[in-house]
């Protein structure tokens, strides 16, 4: 359970309170056109948006508030709907309105987790069944009391707003650790995110970003050096539109990004399942996300850029030179530098998207929380990867974060997407049959014994033209007793002729491997990247030397 800090209100505040909050969220759900309405999952998303936003609660935490919302909607419409598999909750024999559903997933959960706003996501809700034309008797409601009380078990002890909470974390006063930095110099902000239970990943730290550069070395003093020119609050060399980036990327990421979410989801969903399934997919990365960020932040302990320049005549690197004097255009936030919160977010929400939809390139908007600092409080885009690059830069540009982070967190917030379509709510078919135009990432989990008792991937690849792939062997990485600790993969045409073969990651195409962002995390673990024709494919996973253990074997589309 989750105590509520705040004092109780009086019974006339109260009722005010009440009446304040109904009026905004119904606001909100007015605004959008009848005509342009997604379904009831883009309705219930604005609404969480704003009870969180009503409660406070920071910001690096309101993706755990909106995924564990949307894992309770996505398995009430999937008990229903039958389109996908379920991710957490299975619920036999499911009937009634997908809407209802939806509406009663997100008002229990959301009451969970904002006691103090029960009356008024009371009010909300029977306004949004009664213009829906439904009622509390209608079947689907039972199937979303159910989804939601299951999914807040399941979160009950995940280590989030824990009570009381941990003692202030400070870093340290070493050379390259991180401290408070002014203006505020506070004690890093919830601390405890780097240890919180993920949605989808296996672990907090199952997509660490390799170390920073040491203080040393000239890839250091090159971001330094850019930082300090370009991200200086006096910055000679920072352009208009360069500012004006900064201010629009130091808006609410999670408003921001959930908002662009539902405008897409608009324009080009058109049933309920496939919403529910967006909105979950990326609301569950943007958490993992910030969880494994918050993890590196707590194992590196990064200095901030501005800590850096003040104290760079002692950083043991002669191309780098100290100004005690300079400050960044924006405040930094309280936690280290290393790797980006801001990035790795933003980088999970349009992975997802571009994931979903199945293309990079598509027409859409976003437009900041940060209103007033900005001159283009609305900016348009063509590429979700352009929108990915741009956050990167900004937050350079901001003098809070050395480009290394920044880059870091981009694959970080790639790979944990990629880890969850591979792995989570998976359209339900009756094998891994996949189609050019909607290549879908698939992976199997098995126990690799001796001889031939080996762990075998099928893939039917259907369609007109090739595509590019990689076939993962994981083991040593997994979090669990038992596993493979050295798999060997061996990839197969539909004749059983042998096209290629790995034991170790690093030994062959390292560089293709890499640059598919989503390398194993474990040198012993084995990858191989392929232009596959159409046709019957086998992946088979053995021990090195007869080794025995648990593996998975995955494909990833790279197209």
């Amino acid at each position: 359970m989750r105590a509520n800090l705040k004092s109780v209100p009086s019974d006339t505040a109260r009722k005010a309170g009440v009446a304040l909050l109904t009026r905004a969220i119904l606001a909100i759900l007015l605004a959008i056109p009848t005509s342009s309405r997604a379904d009831a999952v883009a309705d219930w998303n604005a609404i969480a948006v704003q009870a969180i936003v009503t409660g406070t609660r920071p910001v690096p935490t309101q993706p755990l508030d909106l995924a564990t919302v949307h894992a309770a909607i996505y398995d009430a419409v999937q008990a229903i709907e039958k389109r996908h598999e379920p991710y957490y909750v299975d619920i036999a024999g499911a009937s009634g309105s997908s809407v209802a559903a939806t509406a009663k997933a997100a008002r229990d959960v959301l009451v969970n987790r904002f006691p103090s706003q029960e009356s008024a996501l009371d009010s909300t809700y029977q306004q949004y069944l009664q213009s829906k034309g439904l009622s509390d008797s209608d079947p689907g409601v039972a199937v979303g009391a159910t989804a939601a009380a299951r999914i807040i078990a399941m979160r009950a002890a995940d280590g989030s707003f824990p009570n009381p909470p941990p003692a202030p974390f400070t870093g340290g006063t070493e050379i390259g650790v991180w401290r408070p930095t002014p203006p505020a110099n506070a004690p890093m902000l919830v601390p405890w995110l780097a240890n919180v239970t993920p949605f989808v990943m296996t672990r907090p730290s199952q997509f660490r970003a390799p170390p920073p550069p040491a203080l040393t070395s000239a890839e250091y003093a090159r971001d330094f050096d850019e930082v300090k020119a370009i991200g200086a609050a006096n910055s000679a060399t920072r352009t208009a539109a360069q500012t004006d980036m900064v201010h629009f990327y130091a808006g609410n990421p999670i408003i921001i990004w959930n908002q662009t979410v539902r405008d897409l989801a608009t324009a080009h969903v058109s049933h309920i399942a496939e919403s529910a399934r967006l909105f979950a997919l990326a609301n569950m990365a943007m958490a993992d996300s910030l969880i494994v960020c918050w993890n590196d932040k707590i194992r590196y302990v990064l200095w901030r850029p501005i800590t850096a320049i003040h104290n760079a005549d002692h950083d043991g690197n002669p191309a780098t030179t100290s100004d005690p004097n300079w400050n960044s255009l924006i405040a930094n936030p309280p936690y280290p530098d290393y790797t980006s919160g801001t990035v790795v977010v933003v980088s999970a929400a349009l992975r997802a998207l571009e994931r979903f939809f199945g293309t990079d390139s598509m027409a859409f908007s976003a437009t900041t929380t940060n209103t007033g600092p900005t001159n283009e409080d609305t900016r348009n885009f063509g590429r979700f990867s352009d929108t990915a690059q741009e956050v990167v830069d900004a937050r350079v540009y901001s003098g809070i974060h050395f480009r290394f982070a920044d880059e870091a967190a981009r694959i970080q917030g790639r790979q944990v997407v990629d880890w969850g379509f591979a792995n989570f709510m998976r359209p339900l078919t009756d094998g891994f049959v996949v189609t050019r135009a909607q290549l879908a990432n698939i992976s199997t989990r098995g126990v690799v014994q001796t001889g031939d008792n080996v762990l075998i991937g099928g893939l039917i690849f259907n369609g007109a033209t090739d595509g590019r792939v990689i076939v993962r062997a994981i083991g040593p990485s997994l979090a669990m007793s038992g596993k493979l600790e050295d798999p060997f993969l061996e990839l197969f045409d539909r004749n059983g002729t042998s096209i290629a073969s790995n034991n170790n990651w690093r030994d062959t195409q390292e560089a293709e491997i890499i640059a598919t962002t989503i390398p194993p995390t474990d040198n012993r673990e084995s990858a191989i990247v392929r232009t596959l024709a159409p046709g019957h494919y086998t992946a088979v996973v053995r021990g090195t030397n007869e080794t025995t253990g648990v593996a998975v074997v995955e494909v990833y589309a790279l197209d």
